[in-house]
C-alpha cells in the first residue's frame, strides 16, 4: 500500500525507477497529494529537497533527535518536550527536511491549532517547541534562515473558572465509591497542587506531625511546602497506608480518564484538572486570605501571576477606602 496509518501520523511511500521514496505526514490526504506532487516533480526533473539520510540534510525528525539529545534530555521538562515533539512530528512528517519548512508553513500550523480549539498559550507552547529546534539547526548552518513566528496573545481577561460548592458535593458523590479518584480530589482542591506535582509526592514528603506536605519538583523551581486541611491529612493517611512509595500508583491516563468521564456525566465540561488550583486560590482570596500568601502556596515565582486573584478580596479594598472616612 502507497500509504499506510502509523500512529497518529500517515507514512506516504512509493518507489521510481528503482528508488524507494517515503514521507510521515498528518493526514491520508496530505499523502496522497505528495505523492502525487512528487512524481510530478520526478518525472520533469523538477529540483526539491533532498531527502536522502546524508547529514547536511536534516530532516525535522533528526533535528529534533539533537535537540533532545543535547539539550532536553534529562531536564525536568523532558515529557512536555517529547509531547510537542511528537505532535510537531505528526502535522510536518518526520522526514520533512528543515530547510523547507517556511513562515507561511509555521502560519498554517498555527491556523490548525487555533481551528482545533487550542488555547493561546498551548500554542505558543508548541511553536516555542518547533522554533527551539530551527534556531539549533539555524546555529549549525543546517537552514540558512528561521522562518518568523508569530505569537498568540496571550493576555488574559476572561474570568477564570472556579467550582462551587455545590459542585463540589457533585463531584464528590459521583467519586464515592472511587477511593483514589476521592484522594486525587479532594487533596488538589485544598492544596492547590499541580496534577504533576501531586502525581510526584511519596510518603517521605508529608510530614504528619507539623501537618505539611512538601513539594520539591515544581513548574517554577521553587519547592515549597503547604500546611494540610483536615480533610486532607485524612486523604494522606490513607495514601500512605495503601502504598508502598508513591502517593499515587495509577498512571496519569487513568486520572484523565475518570476526569473525563466524570465532566461529561455532570454536565461540568469547561472544569479541567486545572481548575482546582484556582478553586483554591480563589477561595483562599475571597475569604480574605493575603495575597503573599497565595502566592507563597501557589509557588508562583512572579507575584503578577498571583494578582489575577487580587480582584476576588473586596473587603481588602472597602477596609482601604474607610482610610478617607
Amino acid at each position: 500500500m502507497p500509504i499506510k496509518q502509523r500512529g497518529t501520523s500517515w507514512e506516504a511511500s512509493f518507489s521510481y525507477e528503482g528508488k524507494r521514496y517515503r514521507r510521515s505526514l498528518a493526514t491520508h490526504a496530505l499523502c496522497a497529494e505528495w505523492i502525487e506532487s512528487r512524481k510530478y516533480e520526478l518525472k520533469k526533473g523538477i529540483a526539491v529537497y533532498s531527502e536522502s539520510k546524508d547529514s547536511d540534510n536534516w530532516s525535522l525528525k533528526k533535528a529534533f533527535d539533537k535537540v533532545f539529545e543535547l539539550e532536553w534530555n534529562g531536564q525536568r521538562s523532558q515529557k512536555e518536550n517529547i509531547y510537542k515533539m511528537r505532535q510537531i512530528l505528526d502535522y510536518f512528517g518526520e522526514t520533512r527536511p528543515i530547510r523547507s519548512i517556511t513562515t507561511e508553513d509555521v502560519d498554517e500550523w498555527t491556523t490548525s491549532l487555533k481551528n482545533r480549539g487550542d488555547k493561546n498559550t498551548t500554542i505558543n507552547r508548541k511553536l516555542a517547541g518547533l522554533r527551539k529546534v530551527l534556531k539549533f539547526s539555524l546555529k549549525r548552518k543546517k537552514i540558512d534562515e528561521c522562518p518568523y513566528f508569530t505569537l498568540q496573545s496571550e493576555k488574559e481577561n476572561q474570568r477564570y473558572r472556579w467550582i462551587t460548592d455545590e459542585e463540589e458535593r457533585s463531584i464528590l458523590e459521583y467519586f464515592k465509591e472511587d477511593r483514589e479518584m476521592t484522594r486525587f480530589f479532594i487533596i488538589l482542591v485544598d492544596t492547590g497542587m499541580r496534577r504533576g506535582e501531586l502525581l510526584n509526592l511519596t510518603k517521605n514528603d508529608v510530614n504528619f506531625t507539623n501537618s505539611m506536605v512538601s513539594i520539591w519538583e515544581t513548574k517554577a523551581d521553587l519547592p515549597r511546602s503547604i500546611p494540610m486541611t483536615p480533610r486532607v491529612i485524612a486523604m494522606m493517611r490513607w495514601c500512605v497506608n495503601d502504598s508502598s512509595h508513591k502517593l499515587f500508583n495509577k498512571g496519569v491516563h487513568y486520572y484523565r480518564w475518570r476526569w473525563d468521564k466524570m465532566k461529561e456525566e455532570l454536565n461540568l465540561k469547561d472544569v479541567v484538572v486545572h481548575t482546582l488550583r484556582h478553586t483554591f486560590a480563589s477561595r483562599l482570596a475571597q475569604r480574605g486570605g493575603n495575597i503573599y500568601h497565595i502566592q507563597k502556596l501557589l509557588g508562583h515565582r512572579d507575584i503578577s501571576n498571583t494578582m489575577i486573584y487580587a480582584h476576588l478580596s473586596p473587603q481588602d479594598l472597602a477596609s482601604c477606602i474607610k482610610l478617607l472616612c
